[in-house]
């Protein structure tokens, strides 16, 4: 198994589960069709991943594909196959690798819920051709509100907690502050602090990391909308209170953008 690219499908699907938020903003997230990724290299910006949103014929998602940019053409990388309920809700993902020109299974996660909020995420692997039992999160709400998460690994037959996250939200800001927790101990690690406009659409991200248990500015993400149905997400890291660099920038491009994924002009 290529473990580069596990722990990159790791990572995106923990900002994905990090970034959850009541709020919405004004693009509908159900309209979503694709995003163009770039990275500041040289003083240019430089295609890096596409993400590719499909629908089934409810508007549900079925399948999210992820490519990359090689310096020449886009390759396939990985996709998640996503399957739901009656009712559109996820209860399955099925992560699969781009290997040896075919599509591997690498990871599934199981979705439960209580009334209509998820409540506990199974995740499990692919490990010698068979499903491996491997994580577990549970999530928990208050006033219909997302308050706190709790990840569990399970080694040797044993469940260990090894991630927390919780939130606090307020009318234009949301805080969402994440623990690792080793086997003595529970340490504050990274916080995102999220400012909303006032119709309620993110305007900027400010994630932070905890070192002697001090707060160090690491990046800060601005969110900028367009009328022709776009979305940009740009990342800027931060050298020092008076310094910042571009690194990535994210175009999303919803229903009715006026860009195709062959031609983008933002």
């Amino acid at each position: 198994m290529n473990i580069r690219r596990i722990i990159i499908i790791t990572l995106v699907l923990t900002l994905s589960l990090l970034g959850c938020t009541e709020k919405k903003n004004r693009l509908n997230e159900d309209d979503l069709i694709w995003v163009l990724q770039k990275r500041w290299d040289d003083g240019k910006w430089s295609d890096h991943k596409r993400i590719t949103n499909r629908y089934n014929e409810s508007n549900h998602l079925i399948e999210v594909l992820f490519e990359f940019n090689n310096g020449t053409e886009w390759k396939n990388d990985y996709k998640i196959e996503y399957d739901n309920d009656s009712t559109g809700r996820e209860i399955e993902y099925l992560g699969k690798i781009w290997q040896d020109s075919v599509w591997m299974d690498s990871y599934r996660y199981l979705s439960y819920y209580n009334a209509d909020k998820k409540s506990i995420m199974i995740g499990i692997v692919s490990d010698s051709g068979s499903w491996k039992l491997s994580s577990a999160t549970l999530l928990n709400y208050s006033n219909e509100k997302l308050m706190s998460e709790k990840s569990f690994q399970i080694m040797d037959g044993t469940w260990n907690a090894s991630y927390e996250s919780s939130y606090e939200h307020f009318e234009d800001l949301e805080l969402l502050t994440g623990y690792t927790i080793g086997s003595k101990s529970k340490k504050k690690s990274s916080r995102s602090k999220t400012l909303f406009d006032k119709t309620g659409r993110k305007e900027r991200v400010e994630n932070y990391r905890f070192k002697d248990n001090n707060e160090l500015l690491i990046s800060i993400t601005y969110h900028m909308y367009y009328d022709d149905n776009v979305e940009i997400r740009l990342i800027k890291k931060v050298i020092n209170k008076d310094s910042t660099i571009n690194f990535n920038k994210s175009i999303l491009h919803y229903a009715g953008s006026g860009c195709t994924i062959e031609n983008c002009v933002h």
